[in-house]
């Protein structure tokens, strides 16, 4: 599960720790969720094995006029690629996550549109039922999270209870 919190720029949501259980992320999002100016958004769930990679991309494509060949066009986007690489180690997992975020600046002198990409990443070591709690690097005046909870299940789709 993904999450990306974005808060007006002067609200910095307190201190979030690197990571939370799953009552103390409910609190935040809660807290959150009160605030005027918050947006929440739930990214789509994927399900990967682990050591395998997992992609969500929610985008969309801008293609505009190249201006240095008028028969060539640029492809760009907006929006968000969230990438997830998780091994278990141990007692708990480790997760490499890069976010991509594409924002929309406006247009040029020539009318084309100007897109910004920012990108953060995360190697970190968490125990399963646990949410990463990253800050973004961002343009569109906001501060912004993502919370991501990884999730051990079984081949029946039921977490795994280790004892």
């Amino acid at each position: 599960m993904s999450k990306v919190i974005s808060l007006d720029r002067g609200d910095h949501g307190g201190e979030f720790p690197k990571s939370a259980t799953d009552g103390e992320t409910q609190l935040i999002m809660r807290d959150l969720s009160q605030r005027e100016g918050a947006d929440i958004i739930t990214a789509p769930t994927v399900l990967a094995r682990s050591n395998e990679k997992a992609n969500i991309e929610v985008i969309r494509e801008v293609i505009s006029p190249d201006i240095n060949n008028p028969n060539a066009y640029i492809t760009d986007w907006t929006g968000y690629k969230i990438s997830y690489h998780t091994t278990r180690t141990g007692f708990g997992l480790v997760t490499h996550s890069i976010y991509n975020h594409g924002v929309s600046m406006g247009l040029n002198d020539h009318g084309s549109p100007v897109i910004e990409h920012y990108k953060t990443s995360i190697n970190q070591f968490n125990s399963d039922g646990q949410t990463i709690i990253l800050p973004i690097d961002d343009a569109d005046g906001k501060n912004s999270y993502l919370f991501i909870t990884q999730q051990e299940i079984n081949a029946t789709g039921m977490p795994v209870v280790r004892k």
